[in-house]
């Protein structure tokens, strides 16, 4: 599979605090991929890809630097962001991101315009579906739920307990 564009494009920025209480970044980017060669350029399935980043503040230099979540998971979406310990909750993996279809613009185009709304000619499918990405894997493992199981608007968001 060969990049469509070379660089990713960051799509959103998420603020967290870490299960000890360090500030973190969640940088959420996309990349268009060729997925199948056509005869000619313009017949190429072009695919968008989201690929995740997290980074924690460096208070004392004062700047963002690479981190490694260790056992903790993060949950991010249009409604915001919590860290969780993966320990201490059954069914959460550590160094996952879990997250929902936060493309707000274009899921209400979806829903205003039906099944006539195109919004570019590229499979955006995983830009738009609730998933987990692992971040040692730098891909989505899962997609939840599988296509066609849940009406797209209002679009998901996570409902987070008093109690973490």
């Amino acid at each position: 599979m060969a990049a469509y564009h070379e660089k990713k494009h960051l799509r959103r920025k998420y603020l967290a605090a870490s299960t000890d209480g360090l500030l973190m970044a969640v940088l959420k980017h996309t990349e268009e991929v060729v997925e199948e060669h056509g005869q000619y350029s313009y017949m190429n399935k072009v695919v968008t890809r989201v690929h995740f980043e997290v980074q924690v503040l460096d208070q004392a230099n004062g700047r963002w630097e690479a981190a490694d979540m260790g056992a903790a998971a993060l949950f991010v979406g249009v409604n915001g962001t919590v860290c969780v310990s993966a320990r201490e909750h059954r069914g959460i993996a550590a160094g996952c991101i879990y997250f929902t279809d936060d493309e707000v613009g274009d899921a209400c185009l979806r829903h205003a315009h039906g099944a006539n709304y195109q919004g570019s000619d590229r499979d955006d499918t995983e830009l738009r579906v609730t998933g987990v990405y692992s971040l040692k894997l730098g891909k989505v493992i899962k997609r939840i739920p599988e296509k066609g199981e849940h009406p797209r608007w209002p679009p998901p968001a996570w409902f987070t307990p008093s109690f973490l």
